[in-house]
């Protein structure tokens, strides 16, 4: 097969059929000479990748081959399909003017390039990182978009983007570890202290913090082990790949406490009074970061929730016994049976009992108490009291609605909805 590069009348009898001139009105005999001045390779990419791009718009495919010459010049021919991808999922998600401002910011997209193209983007990764993520133990979290990977308890947060490792596979694994991390977070106690209050009391509540976070890494990373072995491993290796510096030699009496099984967050307080002013606390590649004030008043907001559902739950529960009873009377109280305190990484499993018999409950009520015992430690009595009626606020009762919006998200269908990333022919892409 010839790979003599095509004409300019050849390149604009193909860019007319594409960009469907005859409708649109648009004018390729200037673009058709500038792509006849390439090299064959160069000419059938342009043309291939104008072709993607029409199958979303046509006028954003005539902009992209406009300046698909410039950046060829710049990058390697990968960067510059991420580049034409991205545009087109902007038009998917936004419209027109979103797709067309990353075509005019090419230089912004090359500034970038070579990380999106081997960097994890977080709107494909959350579609695998989410449903592993509520497989895990513990609270059932939410993951959203945002500036740095962190958790206020609720919702992980993570990054456009990681691309700190040379390719997209290594990349996504750093992104799956994050997660792991601030999901332990949540499961193991990191956030159930007021830290604002606590690193207030210290010169510089920011190495404080530092010093803290550094610790709890060492006590996460012990309970993460046992849990996830594999992962685990995966995670020591993305740290010396990445060059984390080794823990200070001042840290091994702090090491050996705080991966004992039964170490808590408030061991890795009275470590941080003796290890603050000592030697930089080294950060992991993997531990993301955190924000205290934010992560204790959304502790405090989910208290009052839980509490004000779980009692307004658990007194439908009562009205159901007593529908049972000869006296028709409702129980007033019901008791828990806990996980032993003396395995914390034994599984969250409670039970709701009424004289000592296990009750079937809604999974709702497990998942209130499984959110409860994480913040708390226990479920204390007051909690498990009924609620009486009109005692809350409804607004507390109320269940967040759906937003059909956030079905691009990738948060929508944890709640029974899933996003197919189907295959587009035209496209050639998902």
């Amino acid at each position: 097969m010839s790979r003599t590069p095509l004409d300019a009348a050849t390149i604009a009898a193909k860019l007319d059929a594409t960009l469907e001139v005859e409708f649109t009105f648009i004018h390729t005999e200037q673009l058709a000479e500038v792509v006849a001045g390439m090299p064959r390779d160069r000419q059938d990419f342009v043309l291939a990748w104008t072709r993607r791009a029409a199958a979303t718009n046509t006028e954003l495919a005539f902009q992209f081959a406009n300046r698909a010459q410039e950046a060829l010049r710049e990058v390697e021919p990968d960067v510059v399909s991420a580049w034409c991808l991205h545009a087109m999922d902007c038009y998917d998600n936004a419209g027109l003017q979103a797709a067309m401002t990353v075509i005019r910011d090419l230089d912004g997209f090359l500034a970038v390039g070579h990380q999106r193209a081997a960097g994890s983007l977080y709107d494909e990764a959350v579609h695998v990182l989410l449903p592993f993520l509520q497989g895990l133990d513990g609270r059932r979290l939410k993951i959203e978009p945002g500036e740095v990977a962190w958790t206020d308890g609720e919702v992980i947060y993570l990054p456009e983007i990681v691309a700190r490792l040379d390719n997209e596979a290594d990349n996504f694994q750093l992104f799956k570890s994050m997660v792991v991390h601030l999901w332990a977070q949540t499961r193991f106690g990191t956030l159930n202290v007021n830290l604002v209050e606590v690193l207030g009391a210290y010169p510089d509540p920011a190495r404080a913090l530092a010093v803290y976070h550094a610790l709890e890494t060492v006590r996460l990373d012990a309970h993460i082990a046992g849990e996830l072995p594999g992962l685990y491993r995966r995670m020591c290796q993305l740290s010396a790949a990445l060059c984390d510096p080794p823990l200070p030699e001042a840290w091994s009496d702090a090491v050996a406490a705080l991966t004992r099984p039964a170490a808590n967050a408030q061991q890795s307080l009275e470590w941080l009074a003796r290890l603050y002013a000592g030697a930089p606390a080294p950060q992991r590649c993997y531990q993301g970061h955190m924000d205290p004030e934010a992560s204790w008043n959304a502790r405090l907001a989910r208290l009052e929730r839980d509490k004000a559902r779980l009692r307004d739950a658990l007194r439908v529960v009562a009205n159901e016994i007593a529908e049972g009873r000869a006296d028709h009377e409702p129980p007033q109280q019901f008791e828990a049976t806990l996980p032993d305190p003396e395995q914390p990484d034994a599984p969250l499993r409670i039970e709701v009992t009424l004289a000592e018999q296990p009750l079937p409950v809604p999974d709702k009520v497990r998942e209130q108490l499984t959110s409860i015992l994480l913040d708390l430690g226990e479920i204390p009595p007051e909690y498990l009291t009924p609620a009486g009626e009109g005692e809350y606020d409804p607004q507390l009762l109320e269940q967040p609605t759906l937003n059909p919006d956030d079905v691009w998200a990738g948060t929508y269908h944890e709640e029974g909805a899933f996003l197919y990333n189907e295959w587009d022919m035209q496209r050639q892409a998902h």
